[in-house]
């Protein structure tokens, strides 16, 4: 599904040709107070947020074919015995005994996951550690979230499509 302008406008982005970008802090204030979205709790806001991961964040808790689903801010210990966090993490129960959905979303950007060797191989040790914990991670460049956010909507729920069947219509029980 991709966003029209309107849809990016009534979540507090200012368009700018093929690009969105956050509004003013007013007008963010004032959609979130209209919607009854929650947004990521005021302590979560530490220093490991990131502008594209709070963008993707608002996005996926604002965008109607998205914002029912239980999106988590800096899912903590999804690893068990490690540290790990993800950035935005997503569990759906799922009918007749199969294994839960877990999702993973990491957004990264080039200065702390691509020019670094050490941050390179810490990226791949965290996916292979989740992928054994039965997490399926889509990784999503920060440029992707700032400069193209409808397409990356798409990719998305064709995601969830493949995974999850029956994704739209969850309510909080068993697909």
């Amino acid at each position: 599904m991709r966003m029209s302008e309107d849809q990016l406008k009534s979540m507090g982005y200012a368009v700018h040709g093929n690009k969105a970008v956050r509004a003013s802090p007013a007008n963010i204030s004032a959609q979130k107070a209209k919607s009854s979205v929650t947004p990521a709790p005021a302590d979560a806001r530490g220093t490991a947020e990131s502008k594209p991961q709070r963008r993707l964040y608002d996005l996926l808790t604002l965008t109607p074919s998205l914002k029912h689903l239980p999106w988590q801010w800096e899912y903590q210990k999804p690893v068990p015995g490690r540290k790990f966090t993800l950035d935005i993490g997503v569990e759906l129960e799922r009918a007749h005994g199969a294994p839960p959905f877990k999702g993973a979303l990491e957004c990264d950007g080039w200065a702390h996951h691509g020019r670094h060797l050490k941050g390179f191989k810490r990226d791949r040790e965290k996916d292979r550690q989740l992928a054994l914990c039965g997490w399926r991670v889509m990784r999503i460049s920060a440029g992707e979230i700032m400069k193209s956010p409808g397409p990356l909507l798409d990719d998305i729920e064709r995601w969830l499509d493949l995974e999850v069947p029956g994704w739209r219509d969850w309510k909080g029980e068993s697909l």
